[in-house]
């Protein structure tokens, strides 16, 4: 039921290949790390007059919007076709899934998403399980189906699951950084459910991208656990891992005896700079004046 449960040797495995969930290593196998490195991140520590770090652990979150995953659905079975009015962030994905478990053509799912409420995240197409059942029940019963989960029903659909990281920042004293070492490890519940992108967000959309630094490496990993799927909320795994981020950062100013405000824009990337795994140059350049302005 959580990671180091999951992670411990001997555990009971969840799927056939093991509790690590497993991604493309670029070289045509299926690795469990992810893992990128810019210059050299030991070394860039040694060389750094100031260093602070960081565990930090956060805690699974649900989406709880204001109104629940309602669904209305009616299968016509003589033209054989699905009638949906859904509340969905993703009603072409839900067309393509629904059409396939039907088994008709996607031409014949028509879906009706006068709103969407509240959806963060947890009103896309890898989460919203009921809107399935519910199109299995209507073409069951020949009769069109409403369904009203209950919020402890809901909570089994999708929820933003638990990570853990480690931030080693090291800075010069003229409060320029020099280094940066992250180390994430996420909760990825019973199915994968974009873990990929989950972990992409908490560990290059973050350690490579929030400063400019010329030694930058990240580590990360995900496990499966016999949780509900996890789903993205307000973001893909960022918000976690930048908030324990700029937690470090706001050590390192501390210790150098700067003011964030003077030690933020020294640091962060401006128009032009190559930022991510991708090394692609930003295009915009904004967060200096956004937090002088502020």
């Amino acid at each position: 039921l959580d990671m180091d449960e999951a992670a411990r040797e001997g555990a009971e495995k969840i799927w056939p290949q093991g509790n690590y969930c497993l991604f493309p290593d670029g070289a045509g196998r299926m690795s469990p790390d992810m893992a990128w490195e810019k210059g050299d991140a030991e070394k860039g520590m040694e060389e750094s007059d100031v260093t602070a770090e960081l565990w930090a652990e956060t805690h699974s979150q649900y989406h709880v919007c204001l109104e629940p995953h309602t669904c209305v659905m009616h299968w016509r079975e003589g033209m054989r076709e699905l009638d949906c009015w859904i509340s969905t962030q993703t009603m072409y994905d839900d067309r393509n899934v629904l059409a396939q478990i039907m088994g008709t053509s996607q031409d014949k799912v028509h879906i009706v998403c006068p709103f969407v409420g509240g959806g963060f995240g947890g009103k896309v197409h890898n989460v919203c399980k009921e809107y399935e059942f519910v199109a299995l029940l209507t073409k069951k019963t020949r009769r069109p189906v409403r369904y009203v989960p209950s919020r402890a029903e809901e909570t089994l659909c999708a929820m933003r699951h638990p990570a853990r990281f480690y931030y080693k920042i090291g800075a010069k004293k003229d409060g320029t950084i020099h280094s940066v070492y992250l180390r994430a490890q996420r909760d990825g519940g019973a199915y994968t459910s974009s873990q990929w992108g989950f972990l992409l967000g908490s560990t290059d959309f973050v350690a490579p991208c929030y400063v400019k630094s010329p030694n930058c490496r990240y580590e990360g990993r995900s496990l499966f656990t016999n949780t509900p799927p996890c789903s993205a909320f307000r973001g893909f795994g960022y918000f976690e891992s930048g908030t324990v981020f700029c937690q470090v950062m706001d050590m390192l100013a501390e210790k150098l005896h700067m003011d964030p405000v003077e030690f933020w824009p020294k640091n962060v990337p401006e128009r032009g700079d190559l930022i991510g795994m991708a090394q692609g140059p930003i295009t915009t350049g904004g967060i200096k004046h956004t937090i002088q302005a502020c």
